[in-house]
């Protein structure tokens, strides 16, 4: 089914009034994100559904990345994007989708997909999650800003083995910190 139309100020506003009035899955505009002339993307909020679309997406699958055009706009102007081998070349790639892509991103997965590796970064990012929970009653009235803080720690645990903790308001964190 089709939402008729999201008036939503509030994005978490706007989907959870698509999944009442639609149910699990439906479609909505997305101009510049989604397919076609109105953008049309796919929602689906039923696991059991979802776990078939991440099957059946294959080896290139498609994902937000490929839509943050500022990034990409300025990784083509750096000095080497139009070499094969140049390191912005391969920082293009991450933004692509295909096999360039792919192997871009196996390069990058190998060293998180270990029992070795994982063992090294699971408990740094429990450890984030858990401390970000408790800052979440404090942020109902902006989520998005949550969530973004919360990525921001769960990423600095797992890829410098640092608690950033910026996700609660309650708990000191630098001011650089909460700047990203």
């Amino acid at each position: 089914r089709r939402a008729a139309r999201a008036n939503a100020p509030d994005i978490y506003l706007m989907f959870a009034n698509g999944y009442s009035k639609m149910g699990h899955f439906y479609t909505m505009g997305f101009p510049g994100v989604g397919e076609g002339v109105h953008g049309t993307i796919y929602i689906c909020s039923d696991p059991e559904e979802y776990v078939q679309v991440i099957r059946g997406e294959g080896l290139h699958p498609s994902g937000a990345v490929e839509t943050q055009w500022p990034s990409i706009s300025a990784l083509k102007r750096m000095p080497g994007a139009d070499e094969p081998g140049g390191a912005t070349r391969g920082a293009l790639n991450i933004f692509g989708h295909g096999e360039a892509w792919r192997q871009e991103r196996m390069f990058f997965q190998q060293d998180l997909q270990t029992p070795k590796a994982a063992r090294g970064y699971i408990p740094g990012l429990a450890k984030a999650a858990q401390l970000a929970s408790r800052g979440a009653p404090a942020c109902a009235d902006s989520m998005d800003s949550f969530a973004a803080r919360s990525s921001f720690d769960l990423f600095t645990a797992a890829f410098f083995g640092q608690l950033i903790e910026s996700a609660d308001p309650a708990t000191p964190s630098l001011p650089g910190n909460l700047e990203f």
